[in-house]
């Protein structure tokens, strides 16, 4: 019955000494561990891997193989189980990676609008370097502008990359302060050519929240956009528009 199992089996003593394996064991493994201590054998040539219950076999082609045990209770022995999962561990990734790039389809809207914003700021503060007149303290505080909004393009797209390729991005612990200087910096501008008020209101005295920098920064400027559009709605001309004010305020 050993022989016509399509699974490998492995039959320990109580020491832990192989006393017989199946020819399926043996194909999995890869060698014919019978006599040798069971521990030794893994230890020599199983890698943990970060699912319980799964180990990478690097000498055997990377082979991956899942691996239970059950204790029998008459000789104090054990009997191990051995499954070849290389194929399922191969479909679940893949099927992990199709998924979030659907996922990534579906935020491209999104995330092109998230790209415009410091894109446009950037363009702002770069035609302002253009004029002849511009004082040399306010060039070089322009050309800092233009840098940090180009970084913060970079960020996203490496957070994106990031994302596509599966890996998680921890938090951080941000001061609301900074936060708010942070999504001022990219909305004044542009704010300022829409002719429209801003005014940041920080009550935060010291708050601090978790998360993804870039991302929180990215959500205030697209809210704040989105109130910039209210107020130039109903074909209201810029100079029309003046009156009106985006108001950033944090309270703790």
């Amino acid at each position: 019955m050993l022989d016509a199992l399509p699974a490998g089996v492995a039959v320990l003593d109580a020491p832990g000494r192989v006393e017989q394996v199946n020819p399926a064991a043996a194909g999995i493994l890869g060698a014919d561990i019978e006599g040798r201590a069971w521990e030794e054998f893994t230890s020599a040539s199983l890698a943990p891997t970060a699912t319980p219950g799964e180990w990478e076999m690097p000498r055997v082609q990377g082979r991956r193989i899942a691996v239970t045990e059950t204790r029998l209770a008459s000789s104090g022995g054990r009997i191990v189980l051995i499954h070849d999962v290389t194929e399922t561990h191969r479909m679940k990734t893949q099927a992990a990676r199709n998924e979030r790039l659907a996922a990534m389809g579906e935020m491209a809207a999104g995330l092109a609008h998230q790209l415009r914003t410091p894109l446009s700021a950037a363009l702002l503060y770069a035609g302002a370097l253009e004029n002849p007149r511009l004082p040399q303290a306010e060039r070089a505080r322009c050309g800092t502008r233009v840098v940090e909004r180009l970084q913060h393009l970079e960020h996203l797209i490496r957070d994106m990359l990031t994302f596509a390729r599966g890996e998680a991005t921890g938090g951080e612990s941000i001061p609301v302060s900074a936060l708010l200087a942070e999504a001022a910096q990219v909305f004044e501008p542009l704010a300022r050519r829409r002719e429209v008020g801003f005014v940041v209101s920080d009550d935060s005295h010291g708050a601090a929240v978790s998360g993804n920098r870039k991302a929180l920064c990215g959500a205030l400027v697209n809210l704040m956009e989105n109130a910039l559009d209210a107020c130039a709605a109903g074909g209201l001309t810029a100079g029309a528009a003046a009156g009106r004010r985006v108001l950033l305020a944090a309270h703790r």
